[in-house]
Formats: C-alpha cells, structure tokens, sequence
C-alpha cells in the first residue's frame, strides 16, 4: 500500500468509498504503512484495531468464499493467521508508543495463533522479551523457535545474548 502525505484523509476517503472491500488484511497493511514510515501512529493503531476486531469476528464465524482447494480447517486457520498477523502489527505499533506489556500480549497472542511459524513476528516477539529483562522466557522461546527453523539471525543472537544473562558462557 503506498500513502501520500495526507494518508488518514486519504485511507478514511478510500475506505469510506471502498466500505464493501474493507477486511482485516486492508486495515493490517494500511496500520503497517503507517508503523514503517513513523507517521500517524496513534491512527495506526486504530486502524490495527479496526482489523483486529473484523479479524476476530471472522475467526469465530468465517465469511467470504472458501476456496475448493483447502479443506474447512484449514480455511479456518488461515482466519487464525490473519488474526495473528494484524496483531503482530499491532504489537509493533504499541510497542513503537511505549506500550511495552500492551505489546507483548499481542506478540504472544499472535505467535501462538500462527504456531510461530512467522519469523519475523517470533523475532519481534522475542526482542521485546528480552528488551524486557524476560531472559528466561526469550531464551525459552528463541529456542523454540529455532528448532523449528522459524528463526532469524537476531532470534540466534537473542538466545545467545539471554542464555548468557542466565549464567551461561559464551563457550
């Protein structure tokens, strides 16, 4: 998705006019445009709210045509990783405004409904967990994750860095 300058005028005019095409993976980019370019974030995180609710309407009771190709469950668990991914953004938006625990239950809402297997979603999961002096849990969780091959290089040095913090030694 790509905003002009004036981007809320610009998204509440589209989406006012596009109402009917208005899901949960529109307001997920439209939140994320803004988190990466820093600007509007307090509008941002409306409009990841906005998603996050369509999202979890749509976990409970799935809507639109599910496609021949994928049975039912796995139409509904693709509605749970929809959900997952607006929350991930979500999370980095609070986290972004200093809403550190906000954040962290939105990442560890998200990992578990998409079973971590986003790596950059674990990465930020796990960043915040050690940002927070949770070196326990990070380790844990980097752990976890990259023994699924769901890691990133900062996931690694994440381990590394909260193993140590807990006794351990760099050899």
């Amino acid at each position: 998705i790509i905003l002009p300058d004036d981007e809320v005028s610009t998204v509440e005019k589209l989406l006012n006019e596009y109402l009917y095409l208005a899901n949960s993976n529109l307001y997920n980019g439209i939140a994320w445009r803004m988190f990466e370019t820093k600007k509007n974030l307090p509008s941002a995180l409306q409009y990841g709210e906005k998603g996050i609710e369509i999202a979890r309407k749509d976990v409970k009771n799935p809507t639109g045509i599910k496609p021949v190709y994928i049975d039912a469950e796995k139409w509904k668990d693709s509605k749970k990783i929809a959900l997952g991914l607006i929350l991930d953004t979500y999370g980095n938006i609070q986290n972004e405004l200093g809403k550190t625990e906000a954040a962290l239950k939105s990442f560890e809402e998200a990992a578990t409904l998409t079973n971590g297997d986003y790596p950059e979603l674990n990465e930020s999961y796990v960043l915040l967990l050690y940002n927070l002096k949770q070196f326990e849990k990070a380790k844990n969780k980097s752990e976890e994750f990259i023994s699924k091959g769901k890691s990133t290089n900062k996931i690694q040095e994440i381990f590394n860095n909260s193993f140590i913090k807990l006794g351990g030694s760099k050899d």
